[in-house]
């Protein structure tokens, strides 16, 4: 997809429907931090290319309002949050002031209320109006480290990781009280999370324990979807049977075939960094956008090692002064494993395990 695609992909998204709500094809959004860019391209193919959004440092979060077809996004170096539309018009710096390390971001398009998360120093969740007005610190008391964030727009609840001393999912309402404790036993780095709000399912990966997980809505009946010591997912977007993710250890978006128990590699493009994904769904209602069924020509599925014996048991990013830092370089240790480079292999099946 060139310049002039991604342009017509864009007319052709008004087209369809001029209140967005209803688009005229599935389509993701990735983030690449190293890249300086967002890209978009048709979920069906995975045909991706840079949205002409202009000069970007250090894009993380990704996700899109349907109602203005607007991208928004954290950006990890200028320590912003902007947005614009697909066709980089309209590019705005909603919030530039008081951030430390802007890191999730989510959107309820229908109170037009934006969320995010501030790690590291930050240690905060805020929110804002989606112009970036009325901001208030929603989330702060016994908070270290917090990472992506999800926001379930019917019960107007926001959802989020945080790695600190004692890892964690949580919730709570859109003013962060009656915080609840979902997750917080065999858990470490968990990274991007995800919901199916139709199946009541709460999806996370796991980048110290290498793994993708799922519970409901409340943390309980939880289970382990894939285990490989290779993979160190980052964030995550669920579609129907299957879960997307960006992997800090391979070149690839990386997609889980959760009927199939299957992994593939979702298209061809070649990320230096992929940070942030958001899928757009154009079925079903926009409160539950991702979760319905698309059927998709996969082709064969990566090939993952049934023995990980032999390879390495953690995947440690770089610290400065035991912080954890993104460096945008390398965060994997001398012998990690780069997915790239187990390409072809035998197939595993991928089994739900009990925890």
């Amino acid at each position: 997809m060139n310049s002039n695609s991604v342009c017509s992909f864009y007319l052709l998204f008004l087209a369809a429907n001029a209140n967005g709500y209803n688009t005229s094809t599935d389509f993701v959004l990735v983030a690449d931090r190293v890249n300086a860019a967002i890209f978009i391209g048709d979920l069906g193919d995975f045909d991706l290319s840079p949205l002409p959004l202009g000069n970007l440092s250090a894009p993380i979060a990704v996700d899109y309002d349907p109602v203005d077809g607007m991208v928004y996004w954290t950006d990890f170096v200028d320590t912003t949050i902007l947005r614009a539309h697909l066709d980089g018009s309209r590019r705005e710096i909603l919030i530039w002031s008081g951030l430390v390390e802007p890191n999730g971001l989510a959107l309820d398009y229908h109170t037009r209320l934006m969320f995010w998360t501030d790690g590291r120093r930050g240690n905060k969740i805020e929110r804002a109006s989606m112009d970036g007005g009325d901001r208030r610190v929603i989330v702060s008391q016994h908070l270290k480290k917090p990472r992506a964030i999800a926001v379930d727009q019917k019960e107007r609840h926001i959802y989020w990781s945080s790695w600190g001393n004692r890892a964690k999912i949580e919730r709570a309402d859109y003013n962060g009280n009656h915080r609840m404790v979902l997750v917080d036993a065999s858990i470490i780095w968990p990274n991007g999370i995800a919901l199916d709000l139709t199946g009541g399912l709460l999806y996370w990966g796991d980048a110290q324990r290498n793994t993708l997980e799922r519970s409901d809505l409340s943390g309980n009946n939880r289970r382990t979807l894939f285990n490989f010591t290779g993979i160190y997912p980052f964030d995550l977007a669920v579609h129907g049977d299957t879960l997307y993710w960006t992997d800090w250890n391979s070149d690839f978006v990386l997609k889980l075939n959760m009927t199939q128990m299957e992994v593939y590699a979702a298209g061809s493009h070649i990320f230096s960094r992929a940070t942030g994904i958001h899928v757009h769904c154009t079925q079903g209602s926009p409160i539950n956008a991702g979760t319905d069924h698309i059927n998709t020509n996969d082709p064969t599925p990566l090939a993952f090692s049934e023995s990980t014996a032999s390879l390495p048991t953690t995947i440690a990013p770089v610290v400065e002064n035991g912080i954890d830092a993104w460096d945008g370089i390398s965060h994997r240790s001398a012998g990690a494993v780069h997915l790239a480079n187990i390409f072809p292999m035998v197939v595993i099946q991928v089994l739900l395990v009990s925890i």
